[in-house]
């Protein structure tokens, strides 16, 4: 409990001193652990799960030396090893045995059942990614099997300081999404200077690979007494456009063919702002990669020294069976769309020279005005900020600028031409993210993303045209192998490498104190049920409770699978009210109730209109099952169930519609306040975005593309 309290809160050392001292003093003779190192001695287990392998940091190459130094000179530029400056250290945590304690101890050996448990909205929809074709492709892979994405990209560690953390984190697939980006297994972590080098830092990681996928791992399943073996398969690699040319060990898209998934050379053009030139992508397509073609290109560079088509040489991923080279590495929207496309053509819009046909820069106060009376639901973590602080934006944020907030605020403001050629861009980002998408769907998608391409080039120019805009022309692709763009984004492994990096104090042994505090927060709950009561229900809360990833709300009153929130108003029905509940209910109704203004139905804190406490979050905006919306007005409870009180919202059009692409998200609805409907509230299947009211009974209002993805 204590250890759990020291993660919950990042303590550092000496607080962690003062507490164990202050725990004395207030239970003195206690068989509490006295100082931190005795404290530390208690999790030597979790500790010696921790490997350490060796380079050598004189190498261009850095010199795999193996887990133990045995020769005294680097076999390649024969550094003296014995100088302790001369050697690198990274640490590997091995995969099979995090595999085996989640397969043993916790949910996930049902869990991953999911594939084969789910109810698709439709069988011939992609709707994640055991949908795409790449997945079903997979050779030799059965229901015994599971698979993963993994991820390596550099982190910053300190604000005054270049050095970096580069962990490798990995995911199960077959997980379902809300399971699946909170549980990220960290296997691999270099701390330094420079970008590690792929067939040195990656060499433990694909030996891993290659025995999971071959071997499996063993694991007792305590339901049928057993032991069983599970295989791994390592399918999918996400990451950003810089660290892939570096997995990849192709060309950075600077450079001429470094385009991961086809052969465009690109073309160098002049930079205005100075400098060397840049590499601009025009919108014609070109050959796409295969891996076979990549092999070939590879064994070219071995024999004749020299790059082919952007490949530089070997790579240590060719030896993963059934990892492709090419299209295992998929298109991450939230880098390369959402920080890249869309915040590179606000900066068009809003910092060009005023001379541009876009330029809207002396309309930030009208932007502005619109932007920041918008009031999201709890979904979306962050409020709207001013398009003034866009430098600062989040990619969270420039998802809700995509996707919600955009074509609202933009709308009159943005000359038309270049409107109508945004929504292509918004609509087949948006359909890319369904939750279930059909094959003409997914080909409409990509259609309008090639389109936005095209007419980019002619609209804005051909500088102006980046790898970003270059990689939506591959999206559809990813999505066609892989399944929607959620499924894999970048988006779970940054908020994992948020919270290593709040796994170290001070700046020594940085790698050590990070894997060293992973490996006790994931093995806590195993050593908490091995010896703590399993009746002291408090400690397992308490513990639980310090390990939670996602805060947890405060229960007023939970009824079947709805938790009702704050104070009940107890007051007499109304007539009407009365009659809309004899409506659907069989037995008398009371005379009077229990209301209430919150409560959280499927996992949505969902408001009453009235609830006042929240200015800056509309949650009132619901819809459910049966694809009916509306705005709640109540909640009651009547012989321990809950119902809901909500008036309906009819669609009336969609708000951003043209000849050439209907955007299906914002949509105008006319709010029928004389007609109220009851129903029950687990009926509420998710909420809306509300935008704002047009006149006293209609509104605009943003719907969801899916229900899994949450800030």
């Amino acid at each position: 409990m204590i250890m759990a309290f020291v993660l919950r809160h990042c303590l550092t050392k000496l607080a962690l001193d003062d507490l164990l001292t202050l725990l004395h003093i207030f239970f003195p003779g206690s068989n509490f652990p006295s100082t931190r190192h005795k404290l530390n001695k208690l999790f030597a287990m979790c500790h010696d799960k921790v490997e350490k392998h060796f380079y050598c940091a004189k190498c261009q190459v850095n010199e795999y030396l193996g887990t133990v130094i045995t020769q005294p000179l680097c076999p390649v530029c024969g550094a003296d090893l014995t100088i302790e400056s001369n050697t690198g250290m990274f640490l590997v945590l091995p995969l099979d045995c995090q595999l085996r304690e989640m397969f043993e101890h916790s949910n996930v050996r049902d869990a991953v059942r999911y594939p084969y448990n789910r109810t698709k909205q439709d069988s011939c929809n992609i709707e994640d990614m055991y949908d795409g074709s790449a997945y079903q492709s997979m050779r030799n892979f059965d229901a015994d099997c599971i698979s993963m994405t993994w991820n390596c990209d550099g982190v910053k560690a300190f604000n005054s300081s270049t050095r970096s953390i580069w962990p490798l984190q990995c995911v199960i697939n077959e997980l379902p999404y809300h399971i699946r980006r909170l549980q990220v297994l960290l296997t691999g972590l270099l701390f330094g200077l420079s970008k590690p080098s792929i067939h040195t830092f990656l060499k433990p990681f694909v030996e891993q690979c290659r025995r999971l996928e071959d071997d499996g791992f063993a694991w007792y399943d305590s339901v049928s007494k057993c032991m069983k073996v599970t295989r791994v398969f390592t399918v999918i690699c996400s990451c950003d456009s810089v660290a892939r040319s570096l997995l990849q060990n192709i060309k950075q898209f600077n450079g001429m063919f470094g385009c991961a998934w086809c052969l465009h050379p690109g073309v160098a053009v002049n930079n205005d702002s100075g400098g060397p030139p840049k590499r601009v992508y025009p919108a014609q397509l070109y050959p796409p990669r295969s891996h076979k073609q990549y092999i070939e290109d590879a064994q070219f560079v071995l024999d004749n020294g020299e790059m082919r088509n952007g490949v530089k040489g070997a790579n240590p991923l060719l030896l993963i069976k059934n990892f492709d080279i090419v299209h295992g590495f998929i298109v991450d929207y939230m880098h390369g769309v959402l920080l890249g496309v869309s915040k590179h053509i606000c900066t068009l819009w809003f910092e060009s020279k005023p001379s541009a046909n876009w330029y809207i820069g002396n309309q930030k106060n009208a932007v502005d005005s619109a932007l920041l009376k918008v009031k999201p639901p709890r979904n979306l973590t962050r409020t709207p900020r001013s398009i003034r602080s866009m430098a600062q934006w989040k990619a969270s944020e420039w998802r809700n600028w995509l996707l919600f907030y955009s074509l609202f605020v933009l709308d009159g403001v943005l000359p038309s031409v270049y409107f109508v050629h945004y929504m292509l861009l918004v609509q087949g980002i948006s359909m890319l993210l369904s939750k279930s998408l059909s094959p003409h769907e997914l080909d409409t998608a990509e259609n309008y993303l090639n389109m936005f391409v095209r007419e980019f080039e002619v609209l804005y120019g051909i500088e102006l045209m980046t790898y970003n805009i270059h990689l939506l022309q591959h999206a559809a692709s990813s999505v066609r192998d892989w399944g929607p763009l959620w499924g894999y984004s970048n988006f779970m492994f940054e908020s994992n490498n948020g919270f290593l990096l709040d796994l170290f104090s001070g700046t020594q042994g940085v790698t050590v104190q990070i894997c060293n505090t992973f490996t006790v927060f994931r093995s806590l709950p195993l050593l908490a049920n091995r010896y703590i009561n399993i009746a002291n229900e408090h400690a397992h809360g308490f513990i639980s409770k310090c390990l939670a990833k996602q805060r947890r709300g405060k229960k007023a009153n939970v009824t079947g699978d709805v938790t009702l929130l704050g104070a009940a108003k107890h007051r007499k029905l109304t007539v009407f009210h009365k009659c809309l509940l004899e409506v659907i209910m069989t037995g008398v109704v009371p005379e009077y109730l229990h209301f209430y203004d919150r409560a959280i139905v499927n996992s949505e804190l969902v408001h009453s209109e009235s609830y006042g406490r929240s200015a800056r979050r509309n949650n009132c905006c619901v819809e459910l099952c049966d694809g009916l919306k509306g705005i709640v007005q109540s909640f009651v409870i009547v012989d321990s169930n809950c119902y809901v009180f909500f008036w309906p919202l009819r669609f009336s059009k969609y708000l951003f519609k043209t000849s050439r692409v209907k955007c299906m998200n914002t949509i105008m609805c006319t709010c029928d306040r004389t007609q109220l409907i009851t129903r029950p509230a687990n009926e509420i299947i998710g909420k809306l975005l509300f935008l704002a009211w047009k006149t006293t009974n209609q509104c605009y209002v943003c719907t969801f593309p899916n229900n899994w993805e949450v800030d």
